[in-house]
């Protein structure tokens, strides 16, 4: 995975941009995990893309915290699940 992010012409910082909803699992065990890296990898792309700067990290922050919402909806659909 660092060659690959190494190879993908981004700063340290815009990377570091990209996955912090990587912080999901941290918090949100196997259900934030998923929903973090499906958020980085186009959180990634983003940041890859032909945007203007502010509009590439705004992007990635409404990706971010939807990613977050998704995470808290499934999260409270599956312990309604559990009883």
């Amino acid at each position: 995975m660092a060659s690959l992010l190494k190879d993908s012409g981004l700063t340290w910082y815009q990377i570091a941009w990209a996955l912090l909803p990587f912080g999901l699992v941290g918090v949100g065990g196997v259900l934030g995990g998923a929903c973090g890296l499906a958020a980085a990898a186009v959180n990634l792309k983003v940041m890859q893309g032909a945007r203007a700067s502010v509009q590439k990290y705004l992007l990635c922050f409404a990706i971010s915290v939807a990613a977050a919402a998704a995470w808290f909806v499934l999260a409270t659909i599956v312990f309604a699940a559990m009883g």
